[in-house]
């Protein structure tokens, strides 16, 4: 076994990847839950708002599914602390999360919400977004199915044993509250549909 590692080779009955690839691999998938508990705290300014650059379609896509992400009771638009968490989970510096009077984050409504509706729009998050020139911190759809085809041995489920083994117990707690059992004949009771989870964050 220390061979195996000093040689970065880790070969069992079951896999023949190396122990840098399955490393990658948990990396992506930490990345995309952090990102989805609101863990990015970036100390990151405001860009310039008066250019608007032409985006990708798939920009575009990547933008509109955040926004559903965070429309959490998916009444088609972000209430404020919707908007907020959205905010801090793509870096932006806009205060505590519990507090909507924050300076920072009042001076992003004056241009999101100059109105003071309550909430934002789909539209007017998309054109905001374009205009701060921010993506999604969330690594690609493909990106994270290969990360747990990998862990999985190419299964169609994961289950909590494996999360708690390889992203621990505070990632295990976000699976199990956010992606769907599978309900197939042969499969453990407690496995968990990555598919149905990863279709429902990138719709």
């Amino acid at each position: 076994d220390k061979l195996g590692v000093d040689i970065d080779i880790f070969v069992t009955d079951i896999t023949d990847h190396t122990i840098r690839s399955l490393e990658h691999e948990v990396q992506t998938l930490e990345n995309l839950i952090k990102a989805l508990i609101n863990r990015a705290e970036q100390e990151l300014s405001l860009q310039d708002v008066t250019d608007v650059a032409m985006k990708s379609p798939e920009e575009l896509t990547e933008i509109r599914s955040s926004f559903h992400f965070f429309d959490e009771d998916k009444s088609q638009r972000l209430e404020y602390d919707e908007f907020k968490k959205a905010l801090k989970a793509l870096g932006f510096d806009v205060g505590p999360e519990t507090s909507m009077i924050d300076a920072k984050f009042q001076a992003i409504l004056d241009i999101v919400d100059i109105n003071r509706t309550g909430y934002i729009s789909m539209d007017d998050y998309v054109h905001f977004m374009l205009m701060s020139g921010r993506k999604s911190s969330l690594p690609t759809k493909a990106e994270i199915l290969k990360a747990f085809r990998e862990l999985t041995h190419d299964r169609d489920y994961i289950l909590p044993s494996e999360i708690r083994e390889h992203l621990g117990s505070q990632m295990l707690d976000y699976c199990k509250g956010n992606m769907p059992r599978m309900r197939a004949r042969g499969v453990p009771q407690d496995a968990l549909d990555y598919n149905k989870f990863c279709d429902a964050i990138y719709k």
